[in-house]
């Protein structure tokens, strides 16, 4: 919290929560205000007693100071209990003070008034001392858990102003900056109401209805715009002092919501070259539709084609790495050829994490279900893993419970969870130490916990940590490689089997990944 926030919050409340609590004691009798002073010294911790035989005074004092308790009589010449507590309560901060009315048995009626006023807690006089330390203590004790919650909340609001403050002025650059985008488009994009109003034109399509064009034919009427769909054609317009102009044009029905005003959008390319030259434009249209096949050619195998290099290079530099056809000449390069290939396997990972998330995201991720034997998977990720946790000097193990059941779900998307994990576990590994694979079953699912003995995690690191690209910043991992798309994907995957990833984490004690993957009935079976 900056230092403005932090007078804010003193200037309303008094105090902050750290302040010793002051504590007003008010009786008009001299000889009871002593006594419960000295009762209020002797509680636990360093506490400031203000006392007053005049309510009228003590009222002042909450004003300018709001105190942490309030322990009152009743019955007082100057202003009765009631009307002491209803003022109290009216004071900005003084909805929440604590107020302990001190009265006799026999006054079971004022009792009742004060609690219609709004007192906290009551004492019978004569105060039993025990009582009083221990209804004081607790009272104080909830007041400094409201401050505390008070000062919270205004460190989230501070917070959540200045966020608020950064997204308005994003979504202003962002504006503008669509709008310069926009105007720099070389084409004519104009926005009309139903009624033909037009709404928004672009610099271009501005510049081009300065120029006052018309079209060539006056019996001309545009194809009628189907709801909420598009239309497309050419139109010849006449300029003043040029030649005829012919425009593709599109006009697209636009509403984001049921409840808004439908918009036409109109988008009109040039192409007076190309109606001109039919050469030209049946070469434009050639272009087109080669360029519209280039961009599903390249979604379509954008995965083959950077993987194809990649495990040439991977096969390649494994081949120079073990020198299966002769000596390199230095043993540089031997070092050399295995770092190209690890990195190459590197990218090749990031590679499939990305399409991974795209296929999520676009909800094409394809799950394969099929019964298998955890116990294998485990084993073979655990084999595949353990080059990268003997390069780091951490050991695997494993310890699976033999009678555990076959698990029914993709076996491919299980040992990619489990070799994210268990990679995760291996970089934030100190060197010596171990990581280990747990499994079980409850009887409603079957449970994967991957346990290392690291550096840990906050609960802050680990909302980060499970956050797409989110990666802890420590001085043990700042050199490692990773994309923080590990633990976000492996959630992902666990939830696609309608399952859940739990993480249990301290900092300097380790880490335990929990994969919960439910058992699936019969007929969600028959249905896969």
């Amino acid at each position: 919290m900056g230092r403005t926030a932090e007078a804010d919050r003193r200037s309303e409340s008094g105090q902050a929560p750290d302040d010793p609590p002051t504590i007003v004691i008010i009786d008009d009798r001299l000889t009871n205000l002593s006594i419960l002073k000295r009762l209020a010294l002797t509680l636990e911790g360093k506490v400031a007693v203000q006392t007053f035989q005049n309510p009228k005074e003590a009222l002042d004092f909450c004003r300018r100071q709001s105190p942490n308790l309030i322990i009152t009589d009743y019955n007082m010449p100057e202003m009765n209990g009631a009307d002491l507590i209803r003022s109290v309560r009216a004071l900005p901060t003084g909805a929440s003070t604590p107020i302990i009315v001190v009265s006799a048995y026999e006054d079971k009626h004022l009792r009742y008034e004060a609690l219609a006023a709004g007192a906290t807690d009551f004492l019978l006089s004569p105060v039993d001392h025990y009582e009083f330390r221990a209804r004081s203590r607790n009272l104080l004790l909830i007041n400094r858990q409201q401050l505390l919650l008070n000062d919270r909340a205004a460190q989230l609001e501070v917070q959540l102003a200045r966020d608020a403050e950064l997204h308005r002025d994003a979504l202003e650059r962002s504006h503008a900056l669509l709008l310069d985008l926009i105007n720099a488009v070389p084409v004519m994009i104009s926005a009309e109401d139903s009624s033909g109003r037009t709404l928004f034109a672009n610099r271009k399509a501005m510049e081009f209805r300065a120029l006052g064009a018309k079209h060539a034919s006056a019996d001309f009427v545009p194809p009628p715009l189907p709801p909420n769909g598009s239309v497309a054609y050419e139109e010849e317009l006449i300029l003043p002092g040029e030649a005829n102009r012919f425009l593709q044009t599109t006009r697209t029905a636009v509403r984001a919501d049921q409840d808004e005003e439908t918009l036409v959008v109109t988008v009109s390319v040039d192409v007076t070259d190309r109606v001109v030259a039919n050469r030209r434009e049946s070469e434009a249209r050639i272009l087109a539709e080669a360029g519209n096949r280039a961009k599903n050619d390249f979604l379509a195998n954008m995965s083959h084609e950077l993987r194809t290099p990649l495990n040439a290079i991977i096969g390649f530099a494994d081949v120079m790495a073990k020198g299966i056809f002769g000596p390199l000449g230095s043993s540089r390069y031997t070092d050399y050829s295995r770092d190209i290939g690890s990195s190459a396997l590197h990218l090749l990972a990031i590679i499939d994490d990305i399409l991974d998330l795209a296929k999520i995201e676009e909800t094409k991720l394809q799950i394969e279900y099929e019964f298998f034997e955890l116990a294998t998977v485990v084993d073979e990720t655990l084999v595949l893993m353990t080059p990268e946790a003997a390069r780091a000097g951490v050991t695997l193990s494993a310890r699976i419970t033999p009678t555990l059941p076959p698990m029914y779900a993709d076996r491919r998307r299980v040992k990619q969870c489990l070799a994210n994990t268990i990679s995760n576990a291996v970089k934030f590994s100190a060197k010596g130490t171990q990581v280990s694979v747990r499994a079980h079953a409850t009887p409603t699912s079957t449970v994967i916990e991957v346990e290392d003995r690291g550096i840990g995690m906050s609960q802050e690191e680990i909302e980060i940590a499970l956050t797409r690209f989110g990666q802890v910043e420590e001085a043990l991992t700042k050199s490692r490689k990773g994309t923080g798309l590990g633990l976000p994907l492996t959630k992902e995957f666990v939830e696609i089997h309608g399952g859940s990833l739990q993480i249990e984490s301290q900092k300097g004690q380790g880490t335990i990944v929990r994969l919960i993957f439910p058992h699936r009935d019969m007929s969600a079976r028959a249905r896969d």
